[in-house]
């Protein structure tokens, strides 16, 4: 879901302060740096590449563009370093404040949750592929 899905309609606080650049795809990208760089990154990387997310951020809610701009975001933020380090927390961090080491995480106590839940289904798929 997006942010415009999750918050109430029209909440001020959050329109005053990303406008149109709230959270968007499977990171839920915000703020229109963000948006700005993932354009860039796209135009540098595909020449014939058209878009531009800050003229129309709504395309990052597409399927292609929701998982593209997750995998430009890991990838822009180093997140492979602190996932190597078995840093979630400071994944999830970074996810959500920009900064590694933000003592708040919005919904930690629910990642941690699924983050069990996921790590235990890949690891009954990994013990069971040689059978």
């Amino acid at each position: 879901k997006s942010m415009r899905e999750i918050l109430p309609k029209n909440n001020p606080a959050y329109v005053a302060r990303l406008g149109n650049f709230y959270g968007r795809g499977t990171v839920q990208l915000t703020h229109r740096a963000n948006y700005q760089a993932f354009t860039d990154f796209c135009k540098k990387t595909y020449p014939n590449f058209k878009h531009d997310f800050v003229k129309n951020p709504e395309l990052i809610e597409t399927p292609q563009f929701a998982v593209l701009s997750a995998f430009w975001f890991w990838k822009a933020n180093n997140l492979q370093h602190w996932a190597d380090m078995g840093g979630f927390r400071q994944v999830c961090s970074i996810i959500n404040t920009g900064k590694p080491d933000s003592l708040k995480v919005n919904g930690w106590e629910d990642r941690q949750k699924k983050y069990a839940i996921v790590e235990n289904w890949i690891t009954k798929i990994i013990n069971n592929a040689g059978r």
